[in-house]
Parts: C-alpha cells; structure tokens; sequence
C-alpha cells in the first residue's frame, strides 16, 4: 500500500505560535498521525512572536525566493523548516516579513481587531504554500485545511488549474474549528486573491450579503468538511449556529463529519506535569490537593478548603464571559472561589479586573495568557467553568477530566458531547451541566456541584469517572485516518 502523503495547512501551531485551540489542534494532530504511518508536511506563516532559536528554525537551502501570486504581490517567500521530533513530520514555515513579521497572530495587540491586511497575507499564505508544494515536489494525496485562513485553496486549485501546477490532483478536507471566523472581506478583496469579480456577483460561491466570504467557498469546493465535534456538526446546519451559512452547509451535509478533538495527554499530565510541584494520579489525589494549595497562594486566595472554581478563556461574547459575569457575585456568594486567567475583549477585561478588586481573597483574574498558570489551574481547581454560548469542541473540559477538575458547561456542541451529568444514583458522570441559557441555569448548576463537594466520597468518585476515560489524540487520529483513506480511495 502507497504511504499517504498528508499537507496540513495551518494559521498556528502550539507551541510556535498560539491564539486558540487550532494551535492545539495542529500541535498534536499531525503527530499522532505520523505515528500512524502518514507521511505529514506541515505549513505554518512564520509568525513574528516565533522563536526561531528557540525551536532551531532554519533557512531551507535553496528555497529564498519563491515566487507568489502571479507578481501580485510583488513579494517573495522563504520556506524555513525546524525538526517536528516525529518521524514522518516535516514542518515548513512561511516567511513574508511585510504579512507575518508583527506581534499578534491574527489581531492588533491590545486591540482584539483584526489586521487591516488580514485579507493579504493570508491570501499570500495559501499561494505560498501551494508554490512550496511545487518547490518540494511533494505531491500530497489530500490537503488538511484549518479554518478561513486556508478556505480558498479549493476553489483555487479546482477552477485556476492553470495557474496551479501542484503535479498532483489532491483531495481537500476542510476543518472548521469555529464556524463564528468566516474570513469576509469587502468584495474588492477578490482582486487580491487573483480572482475577477465575478466571484463575488449575487450568489457566487464568494458571495455573502455583498461581500467576500472566504470559509463560504471552501464549504462549497471542498471534497469533504468536518467539525470538530458530532453535535456541532449537526448545529451549524441551524439558523442558530449557522452564521448565515446553514444554507451551504445543509448543501454539502452529505459531506459534512463531525470528529471530536483529542488532547496531548503527553502535555496534559497530571502525573507528570513540570508546570506542577506535587503531581496525582485518579489512584491517588493527594497531589491535586496540594496543587490547590499552591495555586490559592499564587493568586492570593484566602481559602483552601472553599471549593475553587477556575477559568482559562478567551474573553469574548461566545465564551458565556457576559453570563459569568452576570452570575459572579452569586457565584460567589455559594462560597466558591475563583480564579479567571484569560484576554480578549477590553469591556470584559476591565469588568473581571473590577471584580476581583471589590472580592479580594475570594476571585483572581490574570489578564493575558501563561501557558504554566494556566496548567496549575487545571490542577489546582475542583471546578472548572465553561458557559459557552457555542463550543465547536471544547479542549479545556477535556484538560479538566485529565485532571480531576471537574467541568461545569452549557449544554452545547463538542461540551455536550465530552461531559455527562453526574447521576446520584448510579454514581456515573463525570461534570455538570446546565441547558438553559441565562445566569439561573448556571447558577442551578454551580449550586448542585457545591452540594456535591460538600460529599468528599462521591466528589472524588466523579473525578476518577473523569480521569478515567481516554479522550487522547490517539482515537481521534484513527477517526481522522479512516476519513482520508475513505477520501483518497484506501490509500
């Protein structure tokens, strides 16, 4: 059988360059299908924030000026390549210096806006990749695609094979990680994608409410899509969730999967984590114990016997940071700590940080990200809080349950797919959840899973549910691979 080759084609990567769970994603997905014996090259912008000595980013040899874009750019890329440390990984990276040499992956810093050339470059990071495939004769069977930021290869490649002589006919797979990212432009921006503007007339595939709308035409010229979860894959096909796409996506149903995400359970470790000075197994939880201890100290909390309550988010409007709010003081008022360790949006920024000005000693908020913090969050809380109003997938519930931490959601995509309510009863369950959508349902919640923390022996018999189910990339690497094969005819 013919080894399968792989491109996956990524905006970011942990830990290279981070903005959310995509980064995760491109971190270990590609790993563990390389262990599975595919053949995987991966690209990635060579963004500014990269450490290049760090991760022992090189120069390729012979690969300084690739040419880009017909000359529409009247710019030329650098392939850099770094050792993946897996076999059958190769990374290339892209470097444009005007597009990726800034501070801030996708948006301003301190801003949460997006680049005012977000079309450009990321519009230069697809043709730059499919110059590289050509470059580096590598002839993949299918194209791994993440999100808007590579939606437009499809297209691409299946209506200007002219313009594109990969020396191959591969198949497309489209991720969306987050169907709320669609990649719209002015309709002018069609011209800086080599495209004429008739791509973007009245209910072309480019089309959208008189826009450009990149992740539109991946949806509609993509040989396959996937979501990273089996519910969300059915909620994007509703006005609901759909983001005005529900349209297309009930088109392309029949070829619309939902495979959920896996985490590094390498990197997610309890036992082994070297963010952590006292580590646990769900044989043994004294660790997590002192693992709270430790991060009451850190964020200056007063108790270490109250039951703690953790966040790690982006803060914007899709993450419930409104509800949370709004839930705060009663939250509290259950006597339940917490501890909130995310950036974003600056209306919630500054209410988290009058917060835990008007409770000291009862709530922490960390502005920014700390990759060790937010570790010791996952180990030191008993709880932790993810009132997402949509969740593709989720990760951090899945970091929780590896940690014994207990994951308290709304009811909704890959959350509803990863965390079962705990049945008294039977003792099954490894979480808590809440399905209507306002400060009630998630106080009723909070208020059910501090009952339960009051029962030592029923608390700890909920984190080893938690602890002792697999949700590693290991199954879902094998999901992955059976969708290529199915796609490349058995390759």
């Amino acid at each position: 059988m013919t080894k399968l080759r792989v491109a996956f084609i990524t905006a970011e990567m942990a830990p290279y360059a981070k903005a959310g769970g995509l980064a995760d994603v491109a971190g270990a997905l590609p790993a563990a299908l390389a262990r599975s014996g595919v053949a995987v090259t991966l690209f990635l912008p060579l963004h500014g924030e990269i450490d290049r000595e760090r991760y022992g980013i090189t120069p390729v040899s012979g690969y300084d000026r690739l040419t880009v874009g017909e000359n529409r750019f009247e710019l030329t890329a650098r392939l850099f390549q770094a050792d993946s440390g897996e076999a059958g990984l190769q990374l290339y990276f892209i470097e444009q210096e005007r597009f990726f040499d800034r501070t801030g992956i996708y948006t301003i810093p301190g801003s949460g806006e997006p680049w005012p050339d977000e079309d450009e470059r990321f519009f230069f990071f697809q043709e730059a990749v499919l110059a590289s495939l050509v470059a580096l004769k590598l002839r993949p069977h299918l194209l791994h695609l993440n999100d808007y930021h590579t939606a437009l290869i499809p297209l691409l490649l299946r209506e200007q094979p002219s313009r594109y002589h990969i020396g191959c006919d591969p198949k497309t797979l489209l991720t969306i990680h987050n169907l709320g990212y669609q990649g719209r432009y002015p309709a002018s921006s069609a011209v800086r994608a080599g495209l004429d503007s008739g791509w973007v007339a009245p209910l072309a595939p480019l089309e959208f409410h008189g826009q450009m709308n990149v992740l539109k035409a991946g949806i509609h010229y993509a040989d396959h899509i996937n979501t990273v979860s089996p519910t969300y894959a059915e909620e994007i096909k509703t006005v609901e969730h759909g983001f005005g796409l529900e349209g297309v996506l009930q088109e392309r149903q029949a070829q619309l999967t939902g495979l959920l995400n896996g985490i590094d359970i390498n990197v997610w470790n309890p036992a082994a984590d070297p963010h952590l000075d006292s580590h646990y197994t769900a044989e043994d939880l004294a660790g997590k114990q002192s693992a709270k201890v430790a991060l009451c100290q850190e964020c200056g909390l007063k108790s270490v016997t109250a039951p703690l309550g953790g966040v790690v988010s982006r803060l914007v409007h899709q993450k419930g940071c409104d509800l949370l709010l709004e839930a705060l003081s009663r939250i509290l008022a259950t006597g339940m700590q917490l501890v909130i360790l995310g950036t974003g949006e600056r209306r919630f920024e500054k209410a988290l940080t009058a917060a835990a000005t008007k409770y000291p000693g009862r709530m922490a908020f960390i502005a920014g990200y700390d990759n060790g913090l937010a570790h010791r969050i996952e180990a030191g809380s008993d709880l932790f809080l993810m009132p997402s109003r949509y969740e593709p997938c989720g990760l951090n519930q899945l970091y929780s349950l590896r940690y014994g931490t207990v994951p308290l959601v709304y009811s909704t995509g890959g959350l509803r797919d990863t965390v079962k309510e705990w049945d008294e009863t039977s003792g099954n369950g490894n979480g808590f959840l809440f399905s209507e959508y306002d400060a009630e349902g998630l106080l009723q919640a909070t208020g059910r899973a501090v009952r339960l923390y009051r029962q030592p022996d029923k608390w700890a018999k909920l984190q080893r549910n938690g602890m002792q189910e697999d949700h590693s990339w290991n199954n879902s690497a094998a999901r992955y691979l059976d969708l290529y094969r199915q796609l490349t005819g058995g390759t």
